[in-house]
């Protein structure tokens, strides 16, 4: 501390600045009246050094200075201890979306979906996008959550299977046999590619988007978000008959991806679909679970393993089991 201070001002800064938690202030009260004690000018508490100095350069004003520093950095501290503690669990939210007057959820029934809904949750939870019509004509809707009545998104008639971008500000879906995207705070469709019968899209945060371009005879294909020519990123395999890839979904490393193997004609199909697990980059698809559902949504977290429960329960690791072992920086989650 500089000689102008008091002992009991430099005792009270180094209580602040101390390392150990359990040697602060634990409250602003303590460090009040400790500084009101610093600042009644006990001259027992002042330091030799200090007494040599003229009376008139040992004022108050500059012991006020220092403590208020002194009572900054305490509250700073504090500040800082909130916010590096652990959130408190999410409350679940539940309400309920009606179809707009004159609509039904989905659209016009085609072969391995019929007329379910076709819902899509914002990736921050306050957006829903949804599909609804007449068994004639369809179209993308979008609800916040805070609104009671949902919008129509021009421009996305005969709209199908939305999805989100990462960032939440593009849907993604399937119209007039093509890969769409549409801003839904307005703005025309763009097309990003052929789809004849898009049966399921996901986008991850490298904005690639894997999606089935049909719904029979083809695997998976990704493409960028801004559009181009796409390339196969799965095969079907001959050895158990696939004939359809669908419903991809990105974990949360952006790299791999769950997503449905079919095999045979719907519905039902000729044998229990697959769930697989992939990745973008070049790797052979390994079986999550066996006879799940032909149309399902798959969400998992990315870690030591993914979780799938439903009419089936099963985990299934992602790290080798040497690398789960050392316990590793990922985390684990589950699908439902």
């Amino acid at each position: 501390m500089q000689p102008l201070a008091p002992h009991a001002l430099d005792r009270i800064v180094s209580t602040c600045l101390a390392k150990d938690a359990g040697d602060r202030y634990q409250s602003a009260r303590d460090l009040l009246r400790d500084l009101q004690w610093a600042a009644s000018g006990d001259a027992s508490e002042v330091s030799p050094t200090v007494a040599l100095v003229p009376a008139h350069r040992r004022t108050r004003p500059g012991w006020g200075i220092v403590a208020a520093l002194a009572l900054a950095m305490l509250t700073a501290g504090l500040l800082l201890g909130r916010r590096r503690r652990a959130p408190a669990p999410a409350e679940p939210v539940q309400f309920v979306i009606a179809p707009p007057q004159g609509t039904e959820f989905g659209g016009p029934a085609v072969s391995g979906t019929g007329v379910a809904a076709q819902v899509a949750v914002s990736p921050d939870g306050r957006n829903v996008v949804f599909v609804a019509g007449s068994q004639t004509a369809r179209q993308l809707w979008i609800r916040p959550i805070g609104v009671m009545a949902p919008r129509a998104i021009p421009g996305t008639e005969e709209g199908a299977f939305p999805f989100w971008s990462p960032d939440g500000r593009v849907i993604g879906f399937f119209a007039g046999g093509k890969l769409k995207k549409v801003d839904p705070a307005g703005g025309p469709a763009t097309i990003l590619c052929n789809a004849a019968a898009g049966r399921g899209g996901s986008w991850n945060r490298d904005n690639v988007i894997v999606f089935a371009p049909a719904n029979a005879d083809t695997g998976l294909f990704r493409v960028s978000s801004a559009g181009g020519t796409p390339t196969a990123v799965t095969t079907l395999d001959p050895a158990t008959g696939e004939t359809n890839h669908r419903w991809p979904h990105f974990l949360p490393d952006g790299r791999h991806f769950l997503y449905t193997a079919s095999t045979g004609t719907c519905c039902p199909a000729a044998k229990p679909a697959i769930i697989r697990i992939a990745s973008i980059d070049p790797s052979k698809a390994r079986a999550v679970q066996h006879g799940a559902p032909h149309r399902g949504r798959q969400l998992a977290g990315c870690g030591a393993e993914i979780e799938i429960t439903g009419p089936f329960r099963t985990s299934y690791p992602l790290r080798p089991p040497s690398e789960s072992r050392r316990g590793g920086t990922g985390t684990s989650g589950s699908a439902r």
